[in-house]
């Protein structure tokens, strides 16, 4: 029997039998997402076009620190992210400049608001869509000059860095009340580059990142789908297995990351993943693309896993190859 895509999401999560493989893959449209109208548009284009089983709002990335003063340079070409021109803390004193904000007097925040309005409308609630939000530690990273100095700064005064946190985790707490008013079913939840040893080590992950993500994440513990995105190489998801979300996500093709069938043993939810996209799915044939996803078929049994690529694939991956793994599945 056919299932909906809410309810194909929902048997996979719990480990049933579903009617076929779920999948989703994503990527930014660069040139769309500077408007609340324009990035619901794209976001609902882009679905009716691939027909995915859950929508990834796929929001810019920097409208996070956008809120506290970074400025971005944005292009038109659709194919290069927008580029950091100022980041507002140049000395420690700056951090006392940082507040909590409300979500919808803060442009880059409201404007999000409003887009997931728009796309909550238009879905109609046919299936579930999450939205994006990074671990904010990863906020404050960007509102410096470097890594390096971020690192400096949590080494010689992590009792102001634990404020700043604070201030921007509550200022995010209410961001997910608002965005839940839109009728989201769950946070896409990011810890970019610190769940990974080649950035962090574990202890400081379960300092400046963990108290902060459990903060975030209750505010969506009755949601039907929240994922938890581990990014980079490296990666610590041993370390985040028992976080409190229904799915977990890395880069699984990366071989310094656990494999699907790896860490399907080490967490207690699903996986997602099983595509490269920094190769197979940009470089390779539908041939190639159809290989990888049996192999992901093989290390999962079908059990507990959505087909997705490891991270946001690239504007340029040939659209066929992801038609083919699609109707694949």
């Amino acid at each position: 029997m056919k299932m909906t895509k809410k309810e194909r999401i929902l048997a996979t999560l719990e480990g049933e039998k579903t009617d076929r493989i779920p999948a989703s893959f994503w990527r930014h449209f660069y040139e769309y997402e500077t408007g609340a109208e324009s990035l619901a548009d794209i976001m609902i284009r882009y679905e009716r076009e691939m027909d995915w089983d859950f929508m990834k709002v796929n929001a810019r990335a920097s409208y996070h620190d956008e809120a506290w003063g970074c400025k971005y340079e944005f292009y038109k070409d659709g194919f290069r992210k927008p580029k950091k021109l100022y980041h507002p803390v140049k000395s420690i004193d700056d951090y006392n400049e940082i507040v909590v904000l409300d979500p919808l007097k803060s442009p880059p925040l409201r404007e999000q608001i409003d887009a997931l309005h728009l796309i909550g409308k238009a879905l109609r609630d046919d299936l579930f869509f999450v939205m994006t939000v990074f671990t904010p530690f990863s906020i404050v990273a960007e509102l410096v000059e470097s890594f390096d100095t971020i690192k400096e700064h949590i080494r010689n005064h992590p009792d102001l860095i634990h404020r700043v946190l604070d201030k921007i985790t509550s200022t995010f707490e209410k961001f997910i009340e608002e965005a839940l008013n839109t009728g989201i079913s769950g946070l896409f939840y990011a810890t970019r580059h610190w769940a990974s040893n080649d950035y962090f080590t574990p202890e400081e992950f379960l300092e400046f990142c963990r108290p902060y993500d459990m903060r975030l994440l209750e505010k969506v513990k009755s949601c039907p789908l929240n994922i938890l995105h581990i990014c980079k190489s490296n990666n610590m998801l041993s370390h985040l297995s028992d976080y409190p979300v229904h799915a977990f996500h890395w880069d699984s093709c990366d071989p310094t990351n656990m494999s699907l069938q790896e860490g399907k043993k080490n967490v207690t939810g699903a996986v997602i993943g099983g595509i490269n996209q920094k190769t197979t799915i940009l470089k390779g044939s539908v041939e190639e693309c159809l290989k990888e996803a049996r192999i992901a078929l093989n290390l999962t049994g079908r059990h507990r896993w959505l087909l997705s690529a490891g991270c946001t694939y690239p504007p340029e991956t040939p659209i066929e190859n992801l038609r083919a793994l699609r109707e694949w599945t």
